[in-house]
């Protein structure tokens, strides 16, 4: 939107940019989610022996809670790289950065109990593991209620940061965008 000069269209919207964005987002993510638990279903189905089923209602409700701050952090995180392009005409390449960054240390490419244990304890206080990792471990049950304490707050951490940071980036840059039309 801004990079096409597209964003004009939103500043005079009585509802903030973000929150435009936020819900134009939603619906995608639900289809995305559905099709991940027909996937799942699907799959403990034929592989029935493959798949352990002591998960209890707790770990489901925290992990759904988990998974909601998730999104939001990871949600927020793109506008703030998006709102780049209020000073770089090209700003692939910080998103294309940060994608890679979270594939490696939100343990998409190996799981992050196989990181040495310093580097673990580096990598799961960064955002990355708050976006994937940690739904993942409370989904599958392997926290304790202490561990779901920490790891809920830790997220609720960087949720604020990054919207903190949104807003400032947001403020800034408005005064930055000039567009042009016909």
């Amino acid at each position: 939107d801004i990079k096409q000069g597209e964003l004009v269209r939103y500043l005079l919207n009585p509802f903030p940019y973000y929150w435009i964005k936020f819900f134009e987002e939603i619906p995608y993510r639900i289809l995305q989610g559905l099709y991940g638990i027909i996937l799942f279903l699907l799959s403990s189905f034929l592989f029935e022996g493959l798949f352990q089923s002591g998960i209890n209602a707790n770990f489901i409700l925290f992990g759904l809670l988990s998974a909601s701050i998730a999104f939001m952090i990871s949600f927020t995180m793109k506008m703030v790289i998006g709102y780049s392009a209020f000073w770089f005409t090209d700003n692939r390449s910080i998103a294309e950065a940060i994608f890679i960054l979270t594939i490696i240390f939100a343990g998409q490419v190996v799981p992050l109990d196989l990181f040495p244990n310093q580097l673990k304890e580096i990598v799961t206080l960064l955002p990355f593991a708050s976006m994937i990792y940690f739904p993942v471990i409370i989904f599958l049950g392997k926290v304790t209620a202490i561990e779901i304490l920490r790891i809920v707050s830790l997220q609720i951490f960087w949720l604020v940061f990054f919207l903190f940071l949104e807003r400032s980036i947001w403020k800034k840059g408005i005064r930055e965008f000039t567009a042009v039309g016909q």
